[in-house]
């Protein structure tokens, strides 16, 4: 929260509040469309754990691993096609908004929608770093994603990216989450 509140002066020195306004917005849709999961990662982080303690050489808690990669697979698809379709209608969305600015905001969201598809084998680690007790390993991955997010949104909207580098950090910083859980994650 902290990195997030020092990320504002920056975006409004090196870019203007208009892109800031714009990311702000585009979040709000991507966690809206984020909710097509349904509150599935909740569900796979339960049954996750329920499986861990059983003694059955980790059958369990493979077979609920590989289903729920299943799932999130297709809440990945449902959710990027959400992203795509926003991003295609966006200038129906939002009235009066900068040619460029539009056309970079787009670009962002496809590439958004494209991520949102690749992120998908590796969403789950996070979930199964919880379940296997390794709550301490899914928290530092978490905060050195949102380092990582904060330093690549900064240098990219230093170098003139604007809304396509704080989404292309945004993108960055999750990755690095991501691949950190999957890095530290040994079952």
């Amino acid at each position: 929260m902290i990195l997030q509140f020092l990320l504002v002066p920056v975006i409004i020195s090196f870019s203007n509040d208009e892109t800031l306004g714009l990311y702000s917005y585009l979040l709000q849709i991507i966690g809206w469309a984020a909710l097509s999961d349904l509150g599935f990662g909740v569900a796979a982080g339960r049954y996750l754990a329920q499986s861990n303690d059983l003694n059955d050489n980790h059958q369990r808690f493979k077979l609920v691993f590989k289903n729920s990669r299943t799932f999130y697979l297709v809440s990945n698809i449902i959710f990027s096609t959400i992203i795509l379709l926003i991003a295609y209608n966006l200038e129906f969305l939002i009235d009066d908004l900068d040619i460029n600015l539009l056309s970079d905001a787009k670009t962002g969201l496809y590439l958004f929608s494209i991520w949102g598809l690749v992120r998908t084998p590796l969403l789950l680690y996070g979930e199964a770093l919880v379940a296997t007790q390794f709550m301490t390993k899914n928290n530092i991955a978490f905060a050195q994603g949102s380092v990582a997010r904060l330093l690549c949104s900064v240098v990219l909207v230093y170098l003139g990216f604007g809304i396509l580098g704080l989404i292309l950090g945004y993108i960055l910083g999750e990755f690095s989450t991501f691949l950190f859980q999957k890095r530290t994650y040994n079952k």
